[in-house]
């Protein structure tokens, strides 16, 4: 089935290919973040690790658990957001190189 020009893909509610690829290595990255902050927290709070500038006491528990969760969730807000770029920029990388292998001619940049 061929597409109108300027149908956007919400209306017929087909992917494309990069955007399938896009939201497979999206979705893989998030997961990879996720399992690396929840180790991060299981490391911090095993461990022991405390903030010097404001440490819990030594029988609180409770305060432990909280700074190593904040602490997972600080690297969660600075490794998300540099993921997501990544990922355009990789499939972008990927889509014109399948182009160039096939002699593809692209007229606009939302094409690749």
């Amino acid at each position: 089935k061929r597409l109108k020009a300027g149908t956007s893909p919400s209306e017929t509610g087909q992917l494309n290919p990069l955007q399938v690829s896009i939201n497979f290595l999206g979705m893989a990255i998030g997961c990879i973040c996720m399992v690396v902050i929840v180790v991060a927290t299981l490391v911090s709070y095993l461990t022991g690790y405390q903030n010097p500038i404001t440490p819990c006491a030594d029988d609180d528990d409770w305060c432990l658990l909280l700074s190593s969760t904040s602490r997972g969730l600080i690297m969660a807000v600075s490794i998300i957001p540099h993921g997501l770029p990544f990922v355009v920029m990789v499939m972008l990388r990927v889509g014109s190189r399948e182009m160039l292998l096939i002699n593809g001619m692209v007229t606009r940049a939302t094409a690749v």
